[in-house]
């Protein structure tokens, strides 16, 4: 892959964060490189495999640790899963909403209040509309109005999910019903239509914690990432970030290096 220069703007990571706004910068006709340091995603039958997905020499095990604190100072080494689209290749596709309280702050224990010190700068109204694009744009399938703590929202989903249940998942639906409570069918970034030119959802067990083969998960390698491509987004995969190099207030350039071949380069941006 041929990278530039220079360019206008620099991503570092291709996850849900950095590939929307790749999105609506290319639709903006800017110049932009995404640095990632996970691999794009092979759609063969590894997808369903879960030895060679997370247990057996991970294909997408991150090389760079992270470190957990056990008991008494002991730190295990624990690795993320890298991929171009980030962890919404292997997620679940449950896609709710944060509630309006969301943004208030931390639930204080054993109370009814927020802890208004990590309180967001901004709320639910403020982020509404761009809701309803994210949902758009991924295909989101679900039935508005049955999730009574659901946000208010006007518009409908634009596709609806799969209308069957599991018989374990229906025995919890009729007993919750009995009990009073509300069910309802999750919001789901799934292809149970079979819009988009891919293969519909074929209602297989390996969703959340897997890849989709037939790409019938509306991830950010399926729904996002290939348009941003085509309106001229560079994704410059298996790379790791080693500085972001600042200048008075602004970010002038990243260091970054190569996960395959060590080589080291430094992109102003």
């Amino acid at each position: 892959m041929h990278v530039k220069k220079s360019y206008e703007y620099i991503i570092i990571g291709s996850g849900f964060g950095g590939a929307m706004t790749a999105h609506a910068l290319a639709k903006a006709g800017k110049e932009i490189l995404i640095i990632e340091r996970g691999k794009h995603v092979v759609r063969d039958d590894s997808c369903w495999d879960e030895v060679r997905l997370h247990l057996k020499d991970p294909l997408y095990r991150s090389p760079v640790p992270f470190y957990v604190d056990q008991k008494k100072g002991l730190l295990k080494e624990e690795h993320t899963d890298d991929t171009v689209g980030g962890m919404s290749t292997m997620y679940g596709a449950v896609s709710f909403r944060m509630r309006e309280d969301d943004f208030l702050g931390a639930p204080l224990d054993g109370t009814a209040e927020r802890d208004t010190s990590c309180a967001w700068p901004y709320g639910y109204k403020e982020l509404k509309s761009w809701y309803d694009k994210a949902e758009r744009i991924l295909g989101i399938a679900g039935v508005r109005g049955k999730d009574i703590t659901e946000p208010p929202v006007k518009n409908d989903y634009l596709h609806a999910p799969h209308p069957g249940l599991s018989s374990p998942s229906k025995k919890i639906w009729d007993s919750a019903k009995k009990l009073g409570m509300h069910p309802f069918f999750l919001p789901m970034a799934i292809n149970f239509s079979g819009k988009y030119g891919k293969e519909k959802c074929i209602l297989c067990p390996t969703c959340d914690h897997y890849l989709c083969k037939i790409e019938a998960k509306n991830d950010l390698a399926v729904m996002v990432l290939p348009e941003a491509e085509k309106k001229g987004v560079t994704i410059l995969s298996d790379t790791a970030v080693l500085k972001i190099n600042v200048s008075g207030r602004k970010a002038r350039s990243v260091d970054i290096i190569s996960l395959k071949t060590g080589e080291r380069n430094t992109i102003p941006g």
